[in-house]
């Protein structure tokens, strides 16, 4: 997952993030699963705090993929992120509001990455 938030360009999917770090797709799912997690949640919060992270313009569209606004407001909406702005919170508040991921213990971890 770190290797998604510090990747430079945005990574959509589950098998380009394997591609990334050099495993297969089903073996990232694996992986998640093992863990509790989906791996396309796990992902999504993923490209999350790679645009908190690198991005500071006010369009929330920049550092994502996808030009299709419907696509990026139901990424939002699954994360709980219902106002649209991503870049204007802390790690700890984004991780903290997003709704992707409810192990907290999980969460704990994240943000011991990320600090």
């Amino acid at each position: 997952m770190i290797s998604v938030v510090k990747h430079v360009a945005d990574v959509p999917t589950v098998r380009e993030w394997g591609t990334l770090i050099g495993r297969s797709e089903s073996s990232l799912y694996t992986l998640c699963e093992i863990n509790g997690v989906a791996a396309k949640a796990i992902l999504d919060l993923a490209r999350l705090l790679r645009v908190n992270k690198y991005s500071k313009s006010s369009n929330r569209l920049d550092g994502l993929a996808s030009a299709d606004p419907r696509t990026v407001e139901r990424l939002l909406r699954r994360a709980g992120l219902t106002e649209g702005v991503v870049h204007d919170h802390s790690v700890t508040d984004l991780l903290a509001r997003q709704r992707l991921i409810g192990d907290d213990r999980l969460l704990r971890r994240i943000a011991v990455l990320l600090l």
